[in-house]
């Protein structure tokens, strides 16, 4: 595993304690928005596990299209931020992912 600063090994270590499955997914996707910056990727990942926490299968939805959407926009924060607007309703994996 590579190694990454403080402040994300802890984030990673959370979300572990939360999920496999999502720690997984995570570090296969975190490569691709590490160019981002420590602040940026921080936020990924405390949408990942916000989203997460709330519906598994939304969670999962966010983090594994994340490689997608960040090469198509060339950004992170703007597609995070509306993906935790799908916090305020229950089992919103369906429209994440057509999102």
């Amino acid at each position: 595993m590579a190694a990454y600063p403080a402040a994300i090994e802890r984030a990673l270590a959370e979300l572990s304690a939360l999920s496999f499955v999502a720690h997984r997914d995570v570090l296969d996707v975190l490569p691709a928005l590490q160019h981002h910056g420590e602040d940026v990727v921080l936020r990924w990942l405390e949408a990942a596990r916000r989203l997460f926490g709330h519906d598994r299968e939304a969670g999962k939805a966010f983090i594994r299209g994340s490689r997608e959407a960040e090469k198509v926009s060339e950004t992170v924060l703007s597609w995070t931020g509306q993906a935790l607007a799908f916090l305020q309703w229950p089992a919103p994996a369906p429209a994440l992912e057509g999102s």
